[in-house]
Parts: structure tokens; sequence; C-alpha cells
């Protein structure tokens, strides 16, 4: 994952706890209320990243304490030390709250680097909260207070988290320009945690590129800064962002053993984001690798991990993992126990693209199951979804440009301050950035409504057509037959004791026939033809101006290429068959009943030995 940046450095950070816990213990009784409140919340502020939970309970104290001597300034630390503590747990929403609260009490006693980073905790829990344009306006606060102070390293860390928001939103493009601008920064006030971020989240973003050299390259470097600066936590992120190279790279072994050192380092540190992060990824390799029980072992002790977290996106990422593992099982109820749960979770979060990847798993569960109403309403919560997250970006789209222009405004008056000509130069690279930026976000927009076109219309095992389109080419088909006197067949062809196929050779293997079989009918049929995935191991072929007769020899043409198929290449003892049934019959009321007559002759074919075509 992403990671955005709460802190300064952590070089000297175990030095500084010892020491703030020796004043405290060595002068118990000789210190004032006052100086005890500030020992408190030194030593709150120091524990906030690496135990969040005591970091937590020394504030609550800190502001108990606060209030009861009425000391304003105590109150305002013990505030920022609470909410960074709340974000290092999970818990956005309060510390959304707490953050606003001490950013406005650190400016009542004119502490403003206090209050950008209260205001940067205040802009992380807005991205974690998917509320991207607010996130937006906050970073550009801070870089513009930090400016002011001339405060390089606060700076960084915005220019750092603002490529975060981009990464998020799928904006690659800008998340790598931010990301190499914090680096940059960095590097001029010689901040190594702040480098080390730098790298670490450059490397994350070429991942999700499929970029893995250059990744690799960038991972790497963040973890030898880390190690330098004694950042655990730190290791541990890129310990799992390595692993996920791995596993994306089928090498799942050293990916196996690289999850379970960064879950070692953060159930030491208790950060329960790098522990969930790191049972996710190992129940996914392990589903990956065909270990099925192991990855049921860690996908339900990531749900159990994410569940006292208080995390609602990432519990529902390990229901939605733990239930497509289920479904890949045929454990369609026990999956479907999963993908509810995730789908109640995704109600409170609201989150579409939770929402959209639950009713999608959904819609294909209840379609093994045969539940086709259940899997339409499913199909149409997913498009839904799919249609609002559209008008949502277009909204926060429009927000995000007026932040943007606001910060690239605050950025060019700093650069003015410190030097006219790097100014003239850097704005003219912003507008050269800006204008590619732009063709970039056309390019990638036009590139993601092509890929849900064709998600909504193709399967995904297949990529021939799903059921829901090629039903829509049927209804075409049949009212352009009949309105027009011309000739119309479909077949419906099912693949020959399949069950047994999974039972006795792995779900593996009959994925792969599934997928052979597709391949078969892609090179077999005409280039008129229109066939798609029906459901389970079930086609359908629809034939155009084609008499039963002539689609009968191409529908046996297929049976005799996929029973003389080299099945052995999958597995030695495999041996596949299909039996097909068809319907040339068009002046059946509608196009239901011409499936209905060729399912009929299907379930003949079966009952007659299978292996043949019954037209």
């Amino acid at each position: 994952m992403h990671v955005q940046i709460n802190r300064n450095t952590v070089v000297e950070m175990k030095d500084r706890i010892s020491e703030l816990e020796h004043r405290l213990k060595d002068a118990e009784g000789t210190f004032s209320d006052i100086e005890k409140i500030d020992i408190l919340n030194e030593l709150a502020w120091e524990y906030r990243n690496v135990k969040p939970q005591y970091a937590l309970e020394l504030s609550k104290e800190t502001l108990r304490l606060s209030n009861f001597f009425n000391y304003q300034r105590g109150l305002a630390y013990a505030m920022r030390s609470l909410a960074t503590s709340m974000h290092s747990l999970g818990q956005y929403d309060e510390a959304l709250e707490k953050s606003s609260e001490a950013a406005n009490l650190l400016e009542m006693i004119e502490d403003y680097e206090g209050q950008g980073e209260a205001l940067n905790v205040m802009g992380n829990a807005f991205l974690n909260l998917g509320q991207y344009a607010d996130a937006l306006e906050i970073y550009s606060r801070v870089i513009l207070l930090f400016q002011q102070l001339g405060k390089i390293d606060g700076e960084a860390r915005a220019l750092n988290n603002i490529g975060v928001v981009y990464g998020d939103l799928g904006d690659y493009s800008n998340a790598i320009d931010y990301h190499f601008k914090s680096l940059e920064l960095s590097r001029k006030c010689e901040d190594s945690y702040l480098e080390s971020v730098s790298f670490l989240n450059l490397g994350y973003t070429n991942k999700l590129l499929g970029d893995y050299n250059t990744a690799l390259t960038h991972y790497l470097k963040s973890l030898e800064l880390k190690e330098k600066v004694g950042d655990k936590i730190g290791i541990a992120s890129v310990l799992n962002g390595l692993a996920d190279i791995y596993s994306a790279l089928g090498n799942y072994q050293p990916a196996i053993e690289t999850y379970l050192k960064a879950l070692k380092i953060s159930e030491e540190y208790e950060n329960k984001t790098g522990i969930a992060s790191a049972i996710s990824g190992l129940g996914e390799t392990h589903l990956k690798s065909g270990e099925m029980e192991k990855a049921v072992y860690y996908f339900t002790h990531a749900v159990e991990i994410t569940t006292k977290l208080g995390d609602l996106i990432l519990r529902t990422n390990a229901l939605l993992g733990l239930g497509r593992l289920l479904l890949s099982q045929e454990r369609f109820d026990e999956a479907l126990a999963q993908f509810n749960a995730a789908e109640a979770l995704s109600e409170k979060t609201q989150s579409l693209d939770s929402i959209m990847r639950i009713s999608q798993n959904l819609a294909e569960c209840y379609e093994k199951k045969r539940d086709y109403e259940k899997a339409l309403r499913y199909f149409r919560k997913f498009h839904n979804a799919e249609k609002e997250t559209f008008t949502q970006e277009s909204r926060q789209k429009v927000k995000m440009q007026s932040i943007s222009f606001q910060l690239e405004q605050s950025q060019r008056n700093s650069e003015f301050e410190r030097s006219r000509n790097e100014e003239l130069q850097n704005a003219y690279r912003e507008l050269h950035t800006l204008h590619e930026t732009l063709e970039a976000a056309d390019k990638l927009k036009a590139q993601l409504v092509q890929q849900l076109e064709k998600q909504a219309r193709e399967d995904g095992l297949t990529n021939l057509y799903n059921r829901r389109h090629l039903d829509l080419l049927l209804t075409q088909e049949f009212s352009r037959t009949n309105r027009h006197n011309r000739n119309l067949t479909l077949a419906i062809c099912d693949i020959d004791h399949f069950k047994k196929i999974n039972d006795r050779f792995s779900h593996q293997i009959g994925d792969e026939v599934i997928r052979t079989v597709a391949s078969i009918f892609k090179e077999t049929c005409r280039a008129g033809d229109l066939v798609g995935r029906y459901g389970g191991e079930e086609f359908v072929i629809i034939f155009p101006e084609t008499p039963p007769d002539k689609a009968a020899v191409a529908c046996e043409k297929i049976r005799v290429a996929i029973e003389s198929y080299e099945w052995r290449k999958i597995h030695p003892e495999l041996k596949v068959t299909i039996s097909v049934g068809l319907c040339g019959d068009t002046t059946v009321p509608n196009h239901e009943k011409m499936l209905s007559i060729a399912d009929a002759k299907l379930y003949q074919a079966k009952n007659s030995g299978r292996n043949q075509v019954i037209p």
C-alpha cells in the first residue's frame, strides 16, 4: 500500500523515548504538574507510530490532566498525539475529528509547525476515508504553511501525501511526479526517513503499473534507508511490497517467506495494518499456489485481525478474499456467507469500489448456483455502482481541478521567493507537466471506459461474451431475423462429466479445460458466429443467417475438434467431450423459447450417451 507520512524522522526515536522515560522515572515527585504533562506529551508523540495503542492511552491521560489544570498548550499537543494514534490504529473518523480540534488549538497558541502536523493527519484521515478532494485541499494548506515557515521537510511530507492521493485515484503519472518532488526535497534537508518513504511509494506505484524491475529497485533503496534509520515498521511495509512482487511473478515460496518476515516485525511493533497486509498477502499467495487449507487459515485470520483493527475497508477485502477462495472450491453457501458479510460492511462504508467487487462476486456465485434471479439482481447492482462511480469521479475531478490550481499557485509563489530564475523554469516545467498530465488523464479515462465496457460484456475466465451480453445479442438477432424473415440457429453446448473432471483432477484443471474449450470455439467458429459462456461449463453459439442443418455441421466440426484435442498436455489422463443441442425454429414467440428448445435437445444428447450433436 501507499505510505502516508505522519512523522519527521525515526533516527533518534528510541534514544529520545529512553531519555524521556528516565526523566519521568528519576524525577518522580519533583516535577510540577505542567512539566509532567509536557514530558507525557513528548512521550506520546514519540510512541504514536511504533506503539499507537500505548500512545493513545498516554494522550488520553495527558488530555485529562491538561483539562484539569486548564493548560492549553498541553491540551493542544495531547489532542495532536491522540489524533495521530487514532489514525495509526485505523480509527479514521475519530482521527479526523481530533486532528481538526488539534489544528485549531495549535493555531490559537501560535504553534504553526504543530498545526501543520495536525493538518497533515487530518489530510491522511480524509484520504483513508476516500474523500480525495478534501485530502488534497488539506495537503495544499499544509504545503503553504510549511513554505511560509521555511520547513522543507514538512513540505516534502505533504508532497508525498499528495502523491498518495493521485496513486489511490489511479493517476500514476501524477503520483510518481509528486513522489519524486518529495524525494528531491527530502535530499535537500538530508532526511533519510522521508527519502525512504518516497522510494517506498515509488516502488508501490511502479508495482501497480506492472513495472516490477523499477519497483524492485525503489523497494531495495527504501529498505536500505529504513535499515539505516531503524524504521522497523517501514521495513515491514517494504517487505510486504517485495512479497507482493514475488507473488505476482509466481515465486510463491520467496513471497511466503518475505510475508512472514513482515508479519513478525508488524506483530512485534503492534502494527495491525502491517499485520493485516501480510496475512492477506499470505492468503492470496497460498490461494495462487493451490494450498487451499493454508489459504483458508490466513484469510480467516485476516478477517479476525481486521475486525479487531476496526478498519472496515481492510475487513471487507479480507472477507472478499475468503469468499473468492470458497467460491473457487464451489462451496457456494459458505462463500455467500462471506460475501454477504462484506456487503453489510460496504453499506456502512459506502465504498463504491467495494460494492462493485462484492456485487460482481455475488452475481457469479448465484449464477453458479443457478439462482439466476439473484444473479441478475447483483449484476444490476454492480452496474449501478459502476455508473455512480463515474458520477462521483466527475464531481471530484471538478473540485480537485480547483484545488490543484491553488496548490500549483502556492508552489509557484514559494519558488519565486527562493529564486526568480528558478521560478520561471519551474513554472514552465509545471505547465508542461500539467499539459502531459491532462493528456494522460484523457487517455487513462478512455482506457478505463474501454476496460469497463469490455468487463461488462466479457466473461473473465474465457474472454468470450458473458451471459448478460449474449442475451442482449440474441434478443437483437431474434428481432432482426423475424423482421426480415431470415434464418437463425442457436446451440447450447455443455462439457460432458465436468464435475468429475473437477473432482478427479482439481478445480484448477477444470478452469484450464474451460479456457481451452473456449479457445477451440474461437478457432473453429466462423467470423460471423457469436459465442459466449452461459454459465459454469455451458456455452451458447448464435448462428445468424444459418439454417439448422448447416449449424449442425458447424457444431459437429467443433465437437470433433474438442474430442481430438491433445488433452494430455493438461493432464496425462484427461479426456474431454461436449454435447450439443440446437434450435433453428424462429416461429416461436421469443428467443427464450429457442433457448428452451435447444436446452431440451442438449438433455436429449446427454441422455443418449453424450459426445454428440442433436439438431
